[in-house]
């Protein structure tokens, strides 16, 4: 059985597959995102990557495991950075809106888990040293779920 943080990381890559969002993506699940701009493919790149796991006592037995997964979005940019930047940007918040309020049903967590609650954090950044100095929009989303164990 793969690592809960693994488990869910793959969950996040299936929710962003199946999602129709206004950009074409190619989705993948990687210990890290891609960091050299010509090793990036045409298009954007979505790379769900497990970040943490933290646990914390519920009661004597049980616990609640915080599971945070990083969610990287990239992409080749043109010259004109600006004109990029604003569809980019908006894309990174609809794949931040896919994880808002979601719950994760057991069918989505190991037979051994509960399922998630809909407690989800979420910080967007981008990088502008990436984009001036390489030309590769490169955004980052941490989404966190509270599943029962």
């Amino acid at each position: 059985m793969a690592a809960l943080s693994h488990q869910i990381a793959d969950v996040c890559r299936v929710v962003i597959d199946g999602a129709t969002l206004s950009l074409a993506k190619t989705t993948t699940r990687a210990a890290l995102p891609i960091m050299r701009v010509e090793d990036l493919p045409a298009g954007v790149v979505v790379t769900t990557m497990p970040s943490k796991i933290e646990f914390e006592k519920k009661d004597r037995s049980n616990r609640i495991a915080k599971v945070s997964v990083d969610i990287a979005v990239q992409k080749k940019v043109a010259d004109e950075i600006n004109a990029t930047i604003d569809p980019l940007s908006s894309f990174l918040e609809e794949v931040s809106d896919l994880f808002h309020g979601l719950v994760l049903e057991p069918a989505d967590t190991p037979d051994s888990l509960d399922g998630g609650e809909d407690t989800t954090t979420i910080e967007l950044i981008y990088s502008q040293d990436q984009l001036y100095q390489n030309k590769m929009f490169f955004g980052l989303i941490t989404v966190t779920f509270r599943i029962e164990i």
